[in-house]
């Protein structure tokens, strides 16, 4: 059973008691403010259908999260809820009408970022679609310069770690990669099968590459290992998967579990 829904102020309090390390997602909010939530909507996580780029960060307080049913174990498509959590719950909308707003909600990294104060280590996946936002990037680096604590960044978009590898070299910063394996009949099927091909390396030159765990023993993942490079499995949900990754990876992210040690 989840402890609190991932992504929420209590998730993070709970890895940090256990002496886990925490990976976590940001977007700007409406009002530029820089949020942690993995997606880029509330459907899955809140079961309202409003993006997160729509709200206010005032009006993100008043919808409430509730936990992630426990994922089978597979490619992480992050799909929607089930139907019975469509609307989500104590008839939360978003002009404020709420029916518990001490429910744990989506939160600011800087509210992250002084609960956690250094007592776990962070991965930043930083979110973004497309090109370079570059507010997007300037508002999380000035909070991250500020920290304290032991962090480092990830991104699917190159244009992240290329953004840091120039303007913060001193940051580690991490390449996340699914193979792909469709046929390449356009512009985004040729970047998505160069991006899991590591083609793009030479750009953010990363490093870490965190690819999704079954990818690990695709030719590029097992050449990127010979030449020395640190690969990372996501994300393993059960200690099935985390034996079968085990070889390829030299570590791991995790939900919805407690990994072997």
């Amino acid at each position: 059973m989840a402890v609190a829904p991932e992504n929420s102020l209590p998730a993070f309090e709970a890895a940090c008691e256990a002496g886990y390390g925490i990976e976590l997602d940001v977007h700007l909010s409406r009002d530029g403010q820089v949020v942690v939530i993995h997606d880029g909507d509330l459907k899955r996580v809140a079961g309202v259908n409003c993006a997160v780029a729509d709200l206010t960060y005032a009006q993100l307080q008043q919808i409430p999260l509730y936990p992630r049913e426990n994922a089978a174990d597979g490619p992480d498509d992050r799909g929607p809820m089930h139907a019975d959590h469509v609307g989500g719950r104590g008839g939360q909308t978003v002009d404020g009408e709420v029916g518990n707003p001490e429910a744990p909600h989506v939160p600011l990294l800087s509210e992250v970022l002084a609960l956690v104060d250094g007592r776990a280590p962070l991965i930043v996946e930083i979110k973004m679609d497309g090109g370079l936002d570059r507010e997007l990037m300037s508002k999380t680096d000035a909070l991250l310069s500020a920290y304290r604590g032991d962090y480092v960044i990830e991104s699917f978009n190159v244009l992240a770690l290329a953004w840091y590898r120039a303007h913060r070299p001193e940051v580690i910063r991490g390449q996340l990669v699914a193979p792909y394996h469709g046929r390449v009949d356009s512009f985004d099927s040729a970047l998505r099968w160069i991006a899991g091909s590591l083609l793009f390396n030479w750009l953010g030159r990363p490093d870490f590459v965190a690819c999704e765990w079954h990818g690990g023993h695709s030719v590029p993942m097992r050449l990127y290992r010979f030449l020395g490079g640190v690969p990372i499995a996501w994300t393993i949900r059960s200690e099935q998967a985390q034996e079968t990754a085990g070889p390829d990876f030299d570590g791991i992210i995790f939900e919805s579990y407690l990994p072997k040690n």
